[in-house]
């Protein structure tokens, strides 16, 4: 069965289309930025656990410049996301 592309732009269906992707974009963004929290704390807990067991330096600075990206990931998400909300208003 092929299910069609098409987003109704008049007639009875268009709030349903507009309903559904609204819905379809919101669950995404939700997906995006789940991703984002989950791998910024995966990573601040691995650097925690390095600091703590005493580490080589090198591994900690490595550590703490991936921490520093996955922040600016999650800043970059919800950066989108604001963005994105304001063009929806």
């Amino acid at each position: 069965m092929k299910y069609s592309q098409t987003i109704f732009t008049c007639g009875p269906f268009v709030s349903a289309s507009f309903s559904a992707d609204s819905l379809s974009r919101g669950l995404y963004c939700a997906l995006l930025l789940s991703q984002s929290v989950d791998s910024q704390q995966a990573n601040q807990s691995r650097l925690q656990k390095a600091i703590e067991e005493n580490t080589d330096q090198e591994r900690i600075d490595t550590l703490q410049r991936e921490a520093d990206h996955y922040n600016s990931l999650l800043e970059l998400t919800l950066a989108s996301l604001a963005i994105a909300e304001e063009m929806e208003q």
